[in-house]
């Protein structure tokens, strides 16, 4: 039996669990290996997804520490579409100057469809330090700025990103 470690990672991360007869061996395997008790890596595992029920997911603002003032914010824009959405990937660089200064922060997501429809992506930036001007959002491909939203007193955008098309389930 073997695993490749891009599985192992996968696991790992979370991109990916086991689920399959083959890959329960192999956790049983690995704890035989790391010389654990039977079960103490099987035991951490949830139940396979087809018999899980969705978890329902926070709203926005629950993910910032002033989640009202979130919530007013991102109430601005249409949101509708967010829990159909799910990241696939999410690439940033952060350009510092001589200075140590931030000179550029660039984000590039890859976003994948859970049902037929959706149209935009909601993007929410919270600065710690409100007296730094808030981003410049520029979208580069495959998406157009749709209406922005600003507070800069508490250091919050929140800017819709519109797809050229509404995306169809399983396509990034």
């Amino acid at each position: 039996m073997s695993v490749s470690l891009a599985t192992l990672s996968y696991w790992q991360t979370g991109r990916s669990r086991p689920e399959r007869r083959a890959s329960m061996v192999a956790v049983e395997v690995l704890e035989q290996v790391l010389r654990l008790d039977a079960g103490a890596l099987s035991g951490l595992l949830e139940p396979p997804r087809r018999t899980r029920k969705a978890v329902p997911r926070p709203a926005i603002g629950a993910l910032w520490p002033q989640s009202a003032e979130v919530e007013d914010v991102v109430g601005a824009v249409d949101t509708a579409w967010d829990a159909r959405l799910s990241r696939i990937s999410q690439h940033d660089v952060v350009v510092v100057g001589t200075d140590q200064g931030e000179r550029s922060f660039t984000t590039r997501q890859v976003l994948r469809a859970e049902e037929d429809g959706p149209d935009r992506w909601v993007v929410v930036v919270h600065l710690d330090e409100h007296d730094r001007a808030l981003p410049l959002v520029r979208p580069v491909r495959n998406c157009v700025l749709g209406r922005v939203v600003t507070r800069p007193s508490a250091g919050l955008l929140v800017a819709e990103l519109l797809f050229p098309r509404p995306l169809r389930r399983g396509r990034p």
